[in-house]
């Protein structure tokens, strides 16, 4: 591996919005994580967390849950406040289990997606105020 390879990994994270990735491939493990403030989500602008409303979305892809799977406790109602950083849902692939955080401080309106489904990077999860 080198340099170059790892500028142009770099340089791709950045263009796609991707703040980690592991790759593991025989006796070598790669793991990459962007030091940038913030990504953008695919297809919203530079100027949307200055906007009234916003869609938040999905930063990985896999089943959607709206609680942790290992919790009894049922997903929390809509409207809510969250903060930038908190975890405002999961996505499991098959044992791996990731939060989905919240970009910035918000209100969480609607629900985009429902609790099980298939979602993709991108997807939107909720609109926020």
């Amino acid at each position: 591996m080198t340099d170059d390879f790892a500028s142009r990994l770099e340089e791709l994270m950045t263009r796609y919005g991707i703040a980690e990735l592991d790759i593991e491939e025989g006796g070598l493990r790669l793991c990459l994580r962007h030091r940038a403030p913030r990504f953008q989500a695919p297809g919203e602008t530079a100027d949307a967390g200055a906007k009234a409303a916003a869609i938040f979305r999905s930063t990985a892809f896999g089943t959607l849950h709206l609680s942790h799977p290992g919790s009894a406790a049922a997903p929390r109602a809509l409207p809510r406040t969250v903060r930038r950083g908190e975890i405002i849902a999961y996505v499991s692939i098959s044992s791996l289990l990731r939060p989905i955080l919240a970009p910035r401080d918000a209100l969480l309106v609607t629900l985009l997606q429902a609790d099980g489904a298939e979602i993709g990077y991108g997807d939107p999860l909720f609109s926020a105020v």
